[in-house]
């Protein structure tokens, strides 16, 4: 299992043969979560909350309920009785390529600090995060690692 100062990799959270485990739109509804998505990886014990760019634009959609769910299984650790080590915040171009991750502390940090307004949707409340928020997915030289050094 990886520990808590090593990111997760997230290379494989899109591909159907890896260890990622999807909520159902069913379940993501229930939970306040939807149109982002949530997978769970227990050999990396790592959430991470996907918002998928927006088909109208190019900015991504992030939910409260989202970030709310990240926030209290980071700072208890478990969710569902299963040990939970990192939660990211990961946003998908619309065809399916990775743009960037962040921790979910380094994603709430940055919406105040670029006072980005929580918006009332369809959905819920929302953020809307362009996409320069943060680096591109996997630079070595992005901000996300960076700040992690």
């Amino acid at each position: 299992m990886l520990d808590k100062t090593t990111l997760p990799n997230l290379n494989n959270l899109l591909d159907t043969n890896s260890d990622w485990v999807w909520h159902s739109e069913g379940r993501l509804q229930q939970l306040g979560i939807f149109p982002n998505r949530l997978a769970y990886s227990e050999t990396q014990a790592t959430y991470c909350l996907i918002a998928t760019q927006s088909k109208k634009g190019g900015d991504y959609a992030l939910g409260k309920a989202g970030a709310d769910f990240l926030t209290r299984a980071q700072r208890t650790g478990r969710k569902d009785g299963k040990p939970v080590n990192h939660c990211m915040v990961v946003l998908v171009s619309n065809d399916g390529k990775l743009i960037s991750q962040t921790t979910i502390e380094q994603t709430m940090d940055r919406i105040v600090r670029q006072k980005i307004h929580l918006e009332e949707g369809r959905w819920g409340p929302f953020w809307w995060l362009t996409p320069d928020y943060s680096g591109k997915f996997n630079d070595q030289d992005d901000e996300l690692n960076a700040e992690s050094r």
